[in-house]
């Protein structure tokens, strides 16, 4: 399955947004692509690509990655 836009991905904490987000039955995850922007708490990551793990419930970021938080 496939989703184009601005799609959100929300899970416990953390929030991830993105162009195209696919996701695998088989392996339970999501993966997000195209502007992709990952949040936990307040601190933000920009990456090429985050997968989402659904059964292990992480966040998982790839490609270029870039992070801005407050310390």
């Amino acid at each position: 399955e496939r989703a184009f836009g601005q799609v959100h991905v929300y899970q416990q904490n953390r929030e991830a947004k993105a162009d195209l987000a696919i996701y695998d039955e088989k392996k339970e995850s999501i993966i997000l692509s195209g502007s992709v922007s990952l949040k936990k708490e307040k601190a933000w990551v920009a990456a090429a690509q985050v997968t989402v793990s659904i059964k292990d419930k992480t966040f998982e970021a790839s490609g270029e990655v870039k992070a801005n938080f407050k310390l």
